[in-house]
């Protein structure tokens, strides 16, 4: 499969990938691979958010 990258919205650019029926919104698999890097992430800051909280708790 290629891939294109489009770095601005130029309308013949924009042409030229609609007219190969390409969806740029329809790569669920990556969709769904940002979806859990977010969430990870913002479990691990939460993580650290209450340890940095309870930490001089423990002092």
């Amino acid at each position: 499969m290629r891939r294109i990258v489009i770095f601005d919205n130029h309308p013949d650019s924009l042409r030229l990938v609609l007219q190969f029926g390409l969806d740029p919104d329809s790569d669920e698999a990556a969709s769904r691979r940002e979806m859990r890097t977010s969430i990870t992430c913002g479990l691990i800051l939460i993580a650290m958010l209450v340890a940095a909280l309870l930490w001089p708790l423990c002092w």
